[in-house]
């Protein structure tokens, strides 16, 4: 664990910790209630940067691609140049610009961190830190046998029915639909599964190399045992035809709102539907979200879940804050999704099961 004096700015310390939170002393304007305790010393424009790679983890050898998302503080285009500046103590980076690319190919197994500076010139620079892990190949095992983790891998899991969830998971989320699929949702509530399928590791695979408290789990609710097949494609028409509704209703009943479409995307720190409700949550609504676009979301959600420690309050807030810089980013050619990220993207408060 980091210790920080108690006079040592907050801001640095979460980015000495690896998260994207911007660095800003302007007074605080009209904001919506869920943007965090630290998030409310901020004005609506000033700038946020938000950064991730495109995969948390790599392999010895390998080169990764990193992006900064920079936005307003409430997800809007901002509206000033900037540049970028990318300082890394190890490796090479090749460009100076919001996406570039980290080459660690002479770079021994472990935990690195990078820190890109963002600046305009009608603001006050701002930093983003992020961390990757560069894997042992057996080869290295010998070597280097104690390598230090401290990213989250996420996986995936089928919740069958009876079965409750694991405890001592990191994060846990779940992927809900609120409903049988319509016309209008068939497509989207498809894509989603084949994005859950086709980016999220089985966690049973994860557990054989990360103890739980290392991973993050997101829950799909089936009513059966599902079929052997690797192909994405059939498997994902079998969830659709074996996803077990009752069971998602059940667990949006901690939600607010009437939930009836989605697909929608629950993170707790605890499980959903443990003896003892949640505190708070964080609720991602993808039913309005255009089908081509999910598959992005989803990764970049895994991207920066991976960052996060969710047994501490203000993660899930700052969490929400990094997925909707990222995303507006990401979604510049959508005005639609840009312009209703804070709807889409919320903090909540849980209601106790009935």
């Amino acid at each position: 664990m980091i210790r920080v004096p108690s006079n040592f700015s907050y801001y640095w310390a979460l980015l000495l910790m690896g998260y994207a939170i911007s660095n800003s002393s302007t007074a605080s304007q009209s904001l919506p209630y869920d943007i965090g305790e630290e998030g409310a010393k901020f004005q609506a424009d000033s700038l946020f940067v938000s950064c991730g790679p495109d995969r948390p983890v790599i392999s010895r050898g390998e080169s990764i691609q990193l992006k900064a998302s920079a936005t307003t503080f409430e997800g809007k285009p901002f509206g000033s140049k900037l540049t970028y500046g990318w300082s890394v103590n190890t490796g090479r980076i090749e460009d100076e610009a919001a996406e570039t690319r980290w080459d660690l190919k002479d770079t021994k197994p472990g935990n690195y961190v990078v820190t890109v500076r963002v600046t305009s010139a009608s603001t006050e620079p701002v930093e983003c830190s992020l961390q990757i892990v560069v894997e042992s190949s057996e080869r290295d095992k010998d070597t280097h046998p104690n390598d230090i983790r401290a990213l989250r891998e996420t996986g995936g899991s089928f919740l069958l029915p009876k079965q409750q969830e694991r405890k001592g998971y990191n994060l846990y989320s779940y992927l809900l639909l609120g409903g049988p699929p319509s016309d209008n949702s068939r497509e989207r509530y498809r894509e989603t599964i084949e994005a859950y399928l086709a980016l999220l590791p089985d966690i049973t695979r994860l557990e054989k190399h990360f103890p739980p408290s290392e991973l993050n789990i997101t829950y799909l609710p089936v009513d059966a045992v599902p079929p052997g097949t690797t192909d994405i494609k059939s498997l994902a028409q079998w969830m659709l035809d074996h996803y077990d509704y009752p069971r998602a209703r059940f667990l949006l009943r901690q939600i607010t709102g009437d939930n009836r479409e989605g697909p929608y995307i629950v993170s707790v720190p605890a499980p959903l539907s443990g003896p003892t409700p949640v505190s708070h949550y964080l609720w991602q609504d993808l039913s309005a979200v255009p089908a081509q676009f999910i598959r992005s979301w989803i990764k970049e959600f895994m991207n920066q879940a991976a960052q996060e420690s969710f047994w501490e309050a203000r993660s899930l807030p700052l969490l929400r804050l990094r997925i909707r810089s990222a995303i507006a980013v990401l979604a510049m050619a959508l005005p639609d999704v840009q312009n209703s990220l804070d709807s889409y993207i919320k903090m909540g408060q849980s209601i106790p099961l009935q």
